[in-house]
């Protein structure tokens, strides 16, 4: 049990992670893990509009149902819905009001962003004597007790609007890794992006890596390997390296970049003395023909 706690709180922290980068630059104030009253009462996301910003947030595709206040509930696919989570999420909505003071006839919606709409899902609603409106691809409205957008994002088009959130789904196409990779948008958002698939997509990301041209994958390459060796911990590091082959992040980083990273006594403890020679005269001879 406590191993799946750990894991749920993993998942949730990226997504929290990854709103506080993205959508400020849509004019939109995020709060995460807002705390609504005494534990567990803690909503993952808070989204609020910015009166004073130019409502950029019209021109996406889901931002622009946004209301005033948004609670956001995050499932991530090793945390299926259940019936409880639709009640929790509408306690989270008049505990808002409560502690914010608003009326009850303030503009606030819930949102529930889940892998997949669930028979679970469907009939939780039903019970509420409503129905799941389709709005567009991946994106459905419905109410409970305040309006309720439910965002499936493994059903989300594959297009650069929602990248970040298809991320978090069970598979990727390796079209998409490679539009990712490639991506030439904010730099914040698109280092965000490669941490995520360092951590829940490293499999079909280093084969989509080993596809791409040199000139594809020359920027988005090296930042890719660095992310990952200075995220990870040193048994995830040597992990990476294994994964990634030896040769291949020298050459890639370079000698110094390495030796920065990794710390000159971790290589040395790890390679060896004399496979480090062995493996920097491999990544020149590589370079040269390179």
């Amino acid at each position: 049990m406590q191993k799946k706690k750990r894991e749920l709180k993993h998942w949730d922290a990226h997504f929290a992670q990854l709103c506080e980068i993205w959508l400020p630059s849509f004019g939109l104030d995020v709060l995460t893990k807002f705390s609504l009253g005494k534990m567990p009462l803690q909503a993952d996301v808070v989204i609020i509009k910015k009166t004073e910003a130019e409502p950029l947030w019209l021109k996406h595709p889901l931002w622009k149902h946004l209301s005033d206040y948004n609670i956001v509930e995050f499932k991530s696919v090793s945390d299926r819905f259940e019936q409880y989570d639709l009640g929790k999420l509408i306690t989270y909505g008049f505990a808002y009001q409560a502690k914010q003071k608003l009326s009850i006839e303030s503009d606030l919606s819930l949102w529930l962003v889940v892998p997949v709409i669930t028979e679970t899902l469907i009939k939780t609603i039903e019970k509420q004597r409503e129905i799941i409106e389709r709005i567009s691809e991946g994106c459905h409205k419905t109410k409970a007790y305040f309006p309720l957008y439910i965002i499936e994002y493994e059903a989300l088009p594959d297009k650069e609007e929602y990248y970040g959130l298809k991320l978090f789904g069970r598979e990727l196409k390796k079209e998409t890794v490679k539009k990712v990779i490639t991506w030439e948008g904010e730099e914040n958002l698109w280092r965000e992006y490669l941490s995520i698939m360092t951590i829940f997509h490293l499999k079909i990301l280093k084969e989509v890596e080993r596809m791409l041209t040199e000139k594809q994958i020359k920027k988005g390459q090296k930042e890719l390997l660095g992310i990952i060796l200075k995220k990870m911990g040193k048994d995830g590091k040597k992990e990476v390296i294994n994964t990634l082959s030896k040769e291949e992040v020298i050459n890639t980083l370079g000698k110094e970049e390495v030796i920065n990273t990794l710390g000159k006594e971790e290589i040395i403890n790890y390679f060896g003395e004399k496979g480090l020679r062995e493996l920097l005269q491999k990544a020149q001879e590589m370079k040269k023909k390179a």
